[in-house]
């Protein structure tokens, strides 16, 4: 589990957060999902999948990672979505 430390200043949410952090809204749920990595280097993947016709198959891969450069890179399926500075 993932603890964050948030504050909130002028009604604005503000927390201390890592590399990434991912925040989904699933129907059904009281509260969303989220999850980022634990360490300053750290990255994530996360793996999204599809009903298609009784079966279930991978739709999309997100991976956030930092690259040899030490840049942040966001990428979906191995396509370059994002990129910037820690």
């Amino acid at each position: 589990m993932i603890h964050l430390r948030h504050s909130k200043r002028n009604g604005v949410l503000k927390m201390a957060i890592r590399n990434f952090y991912g925040k989904a809204y699933v129907d059904g749920r009281k509260t969303d999902v989220t999850f980022g990595p634990a360490a300053k280097d750290g990255g994530f993947s996360l793996d999204l999948y599809i009903r298609d016709k009784g079966t279930i198959k991978k739709a999309a891969t997100v991976a956030g990672f930092v690259d040899d450069e030490g840049l942040l890179r966001l990428e979906c399926n191995d396509t370059l979505l994002a990129r910037g500075e820690r």
